[in-house]
This record gives C-alpha cells, sequence and structure tokens, in this order.
C-alpha cells in the first residue's frame, strides 16, 4: 500500500503554490496522490498539485521540455539537474534542483543561446552531454551556425558545478529538424539519430568527442517515411537500438546495431508495433532499458474512444516484441514517457491530459513482473488552475531508484511557467 502525507509549505516556490509530500494515511493500491487539502467546488476530485517553478521567455519557438524522446534531467552527487531556460542569462543553463524547498538554483552554467533549440541531455558517470539542435518540424538544412551541437561538461565534486570542456561545443549535423537523441555504447562511442524529411538519420563520433563523421540514412529503414515521423535510439546490452514510427505503413519498427560491428552495419529491421488494418504508429516514442530488455511507450493514431491510444512495447532478448494498452482514446493523453524503478521493478508511464477541462501531467503504474494498467490516465502528478495547458512532460534518461526518486519537469507555453513534482524514493517504495 502506498502511503503519504501533504503539508503545504508557504512561499517554498517561486510563484506561488507547492507541497511537501512525507508519509500519512492508506491509499488504494497501485495509487500515487500529490495534492493538499483545499477547498474544492469548481473542479471536484481535481486539486492542485506539484511545484510552479521558474518563468521563461515568450520569445522560445516551443516548449522548452520538449520533444518526445527527450530527456532535460539527470540525477548526480544526490541531486537531480535540469537544462532550463535562463531568463537572466537568456539561454539554456543548468540548474540545480533545491530539495527542500523544491526550487530550482541557476548554476549560471551555460549551454544553448538560440531561441528555437531543443536539446537532449546525458550524464554517463563521468560527462554530461547535452545534444542541442533547432527545432524544424519536418527538418530543413542549416548553415554551421544553426547546425546541432554537443555540450561536454566535466564535474567538479567539491565545488559541486559543471564546467565546459575546452573544444566544445562540437558540430554533429548540419541540420534543423524536430527532434535529437544521443546515447554511448559500451565501446565508448557517441551516437545520434534525428528525423529529416522522411529519413531516419544516423551520425556517430569517430576518435574522441569532439569529431564526428558524416551523417547517414539509416540502413534499416528501407522506405520513405511520412515527413512528421519521428525516431529515438538506445544503448543497451551491448547494442545501440533504433526506434522509429511509419505512419504510411502504420507500424512502428526496431534496427540494432552490434558495438562490435561496422558503423553502417545494421541488422534487419524489427517488428516492434503493427496490427493489420489498424493505424499503430504516431510521432511519439519514449525509451528504456532494463535487465538486457529494450522498453518503450508509445502513440497510436487510432480514434475510436476503445482504442488503444498509449502504447507500452517490451521487447525479448531475441528481438520478439510484446505490447500492453496504458491508456485508450477516451482517455486523452499524449506526450507518453516512460520511467522504470529498478529497486521496486515498477514502470511509470507519465502522460499529459486534459481530466475535466483541467490539464495537468498523470503518471500510471505497473510492476514489470505482472504488466497491467489501471483505466483512465492514472493519477494525477502535476496540475494547476492557472495554467492554460500543461505539457511535454520530460525527466532523465537513467532509470530512477530509492535514491534519486522521481522527478517530472513540464512547461506551460500560455503563461511561459515550468512546473515540476517530485517523488521520495521513500513514497515510491511503499506497495
Amino acid at each position: 500500500m502506498l502511503s503519504l502525507k501533504h503539508k503545504y509549505l508557504p512561499g517554498a516556490n517561486q510563484t506561488g503554490w507547492s507541497l511537501r509530500m512525507l508519509l500519512w494515511g492508506p491509499i488504494p493500491f497501485g495509487m500515487l496522490l500529490f495534492s493538499y487539502i483545499v477547498v474544492q467546488t469548481a473542479h471536484p476530485g481535481l486539486h492542485p498539485v506539484g511545484y510552479k517553478g521558474l518563468k521563461f521567455d515568450k520569445q522560445l519557438s516551443s516548449s522548452p521540455t520538449g520533444e518526445k524522446p527527450q530527456s532535460k534531467l539527470w540525477f548526480h552527487d544526490r541531486s537531480w539537474w535540469g537544462l532550463l531556460w535562463s531568463q537572466n542569462m537568456e539561454r539554456f543553463t543548468i540548474h540545480r534542483l533545491n530539495n527542500d524547498y523544491q526550487t530550482w538554483k541557476d548554476t549560471g552554467v551555460a549551454a544553448d543561446p538560440r531561441t528555437d533549440s531543443k536539446c537532449d541531455v546525458l550524464w554517463d558517470g563521468r560527462y554530461l552531454y547535452v545534444a542541442s539542435h533547432c527545432y524544424f518540424k519536418r527538418g530543413k538544412l542549416a548553415d554551421k551556425q544553426s547546425g546541432a551541437r554537443l555540450y561536454r561538461y566535466r564535474y567538479h565534486s567539491t565545488e559541486k558545478y559543471y564546467q565546459l570542456d575546452p573544444g566544445f561545443p562540437a558540430v554533429i549535423n548540419t541540420h534543423a529538424s524536430e527532434s535529437l537523441v544521443l546515447d554511448k555504447d559500451s565501446t565508448g562511442q557517441l551516437w545520434i539519430t534525428w528525423p529529416f524529411q522522411g529519413h531516419i538519420m544516423m551520425n556517430r563520433s569517430l576518435d574522441d568527442d569532439r569529431s564526428w563523421g558524416e551523417p547517414f540514412n539509416l540502413p534499416a529503414q528501407k522506405n520513405e517515411l511520412d515527413p512528421e515521423t519521428i525516431s529515438s535510439l538506445i544503448a543497451f546490452d551491448g547494442n545501440i537500438g533504433v526506434m522509429w514510427s511509419d505512419q504510411l505503413s502504420n507500424t512502428v519498427y526496431f534496427s540494432v546495431h552490434p558495438d562490435s560491428a561496422h558503423d553502417r552495419l545494421w541488422q534487419e529491421r524489427e517488428v516492434a508495433l503493427h496490427i493489420p488494418g489498424k493505424e499503430m504508429a504516431d510521432d511519439h516514442i519514449h525509451l528504456k532499458t532494463h535487465q538486457g530488455m529494450v522498453w518503450a511507450v508509445t502513440k497510436t493514431s487510432l480514434t475510436d474512444p476503445k482504442d488503444p491510444l498509449i502504447v507500452l512495447l517490451k521487447r525479448m532478448p531475441q528481438g520478439l516484441w510484446q505490447h500492453y494498452t496504458v491508456g485508450k482514446v477516451e482517455d486523452r493523453q499524449t506526450r507518453p514517457i516512460l520511467l522504470i524503478d529498478k529497486d521496486n521493478e515498477c514502470l511509470y508511464v507519465i502522460t499529459s491530459a486534459i481530466q475535466n477541462h483541467i490539464s495537468g501531467v498523470f503518471v500510471n503504474k505497473s510492476f514489470i513482473h505482472d504488466i497491467h494498467f489501471q483505466s483512465g490516465p492514472g493519477q494525477s502528478l502535476i496540475m494547476d488552475y492557472d495554467a492554460k495547458i500543461i505539457n511535454n512532460p520530460s525527466s532523465s534518461k537513467h532509470n530512477i531508484d530509492w535514491n534519486t526518486g522521481l522527478l517530472i519537469l513540464a512547461s506551460d507555453m500560455q503563461t511561459c511557467t515550468y512546473l515540476h513534482n517530485y517523488v521520495t524514493g521513500e513514497i515510491l517504495a511503499q506497495d
């Protein structure tokens, strides 16, 4: 059984309301409750939850917590960190979360100054990598100044800050794209993937992180795709895997590159999700790995209220895939991301959704060994009456555990506000 206690902490956040979670009486199995007691009349059953955070500039061309396959947060040295927009420095900078007050502190360590940029963040235990690209929905050619960049930072534990290494940022492609995802294989080679005008593109580092090869089309793709397709990649069990959606064939595909193989030698594509006659592909993909298996959450393009909308995918070591319904069309969920709790062997699917005309971020939970998700979007995790559209939840690439707890960052483009919520490992363990 989960149990928690809530306590309102006035002034604990940057813009007005917050909450503090401790232990309190019994909550029904599988439910996470994050709220404080308020007089509730306009929206019965829905309470403001989470923390309002920093403001960002209206000049940002799209949500600073997007895009779907990307991660903006990481955990290191007993702290959560994030790449957030700094109004003072007018660029993205590294922020540290103060756990006691649930406020973000700008460390002043700069990253991309471009207002139309998106980023994917990887902490590998030695370096912090930030892959940053200019956003363009269907992809276009970019000059050197607007191409994708790689930043690499070194952590100083005594002073608790990150420092940009010499020779960075490095240019890693000359495209503007909807998304770009980064990971590192077991040999230390970095890989990126991004969609570009109906093609899944790849590139990789060469002798060091600063030098990169020529981009190439993913060999396993075969046929040209819808221009609004999307791709993601993940390092797992001595391999790099790439997943992409093909809305023309209504299929989600996956291809594997063994770390020992030539860079352009990829295995034949696997069918991760396909049901004949059903529109099972959309441009939403988020990947994780655990115990040698690849996990993904995707979104379909189905429209019947009882059809599956959010789907969990599980890859077995032999390359066979299983799928499970997380949410239906009637639940109105979008932007799914997946977190795996390796201590408690739990899956957390995070989505944004609208319930009773209020937008928010929700969490739906299942045990790994017995995959089953409750009906509906799950328990509210971030919700605020003043926000217009809370969307694009983001978290970390790494799996969570007792020490990290669970942290989700989201944003509201109409009020230009970051929002987040944090759940301690102690609460996650109380099932």
